[in-house]
């Protein structure tokens, strides 16, 4: 088992998979990283993001419960994340931590790790909220 990933040229990562990587083809500035030994599922269990809602209502009450986890071991005590591009710590307890949301505007509400050269955003690493009116 070996995980590819791929990153942009800022070295956010862009995607990955695992395989034997030899029909990986790269853009200008992508870098290819090799992790031997790691599945898939371990791999992208390094940040997850679910949540109870996919949509709450704009009034300021209304409230998603969000369950941000990570499989790195030892886990880190807390992780920070994006909520719409402003940074918030997530404090956890045994590779987990809760987050609660609450709208008063209307509009999805985008949720992604914060740093995205560790932990990838795709797939179950980020979640949008709708908040509705």
């Amino acid at each position: 088992m070996t995980m590819y990933i791929i990153k942009n040229s800022d070295r956010t990562i862009k995607t990955a998979g695992d395989g034997d990587g030899s029909d990986w083809v790269l853009a200008d500035g992508e870098l290819l990283e090799i992790e031997p030994g790691m599945g898939f599922a371990e791999y992208v269990g390094r940040f997850k993001v679910g949540s109870d809602k996919t949509k709450i209502q704009a009034d300021g009450q209304d409230e998603a419960t969000l369950t941000i986890s990570t499989n790195v071991v030892p886990a880190p005590a807390s992780i920070e994340v994006l909520v719409n591009g402003v940074s918030q710590v997530v404090l956890l307890t045994n590779g987990i931590g809760i987050l609660s949301l609450l709208a008063e505007v209307p509009g999805t509400i985008l949720i992604e790790p914060a740093d995205q050269a560790t932990y990838m955003a795709a797939g179950e690493g980020s979640i949008g909220i709708e908040a509705i009116q």
